[in-house]
């Protein structure tokens, strides 16, 4: 595949900051200061819990943020652990974000599945 210069610019952006790609592509939205700061704390590498209030994004959040670890980070891991029915559910959000992705940020996927 042959990029743009616009589209190098935008993967670079992307790949360098995981709130530009979550505003921009997943949630389509600024992120609220409590997000932001959740964020911030997941890239520091380090264990984080987040005590959240109900219907604050933060489903939507960690979405973005996992498929963003996937697309743009090597040699890292993400893991849902959960009720097997709501990780299918997660994954199939996963899955329709990464497809409503413009094709030159879609890397190939060598197998799409839900469980």
């Amino acid at each position: 595949m042959t990029y743009t210069q616009p589209q190098i610019l935008e993967l670079l952006q992307c790949s360098e900051d995981p709130i530009y790609f979550i505003e921009t592509y997943v949630l389509k939205a600024p992120l609220r200061p409590h997000q932001l700061r959740f964020v911030k704390s997941l890239e520091q590498d380090l264990p984080v819990v987040g005590a959240f209030e109900r219907q604050t994004g933060k489903t939507q959040l960690m979405k973005g943020y996992l498929l963003w670890v996937t697309i743009f980070r090597a040699n890292r891991m993400s893991l849902i652990v959960g009720l097997d029915s709501m990780n299918v559910t997660h994954m199939r959000d996963i899955h329709r974000i990464y497809d409503s992705l413009p094709s030159f940020m879609r890397p190939t996927a060598l197998r799409m599945n839900a469980h």
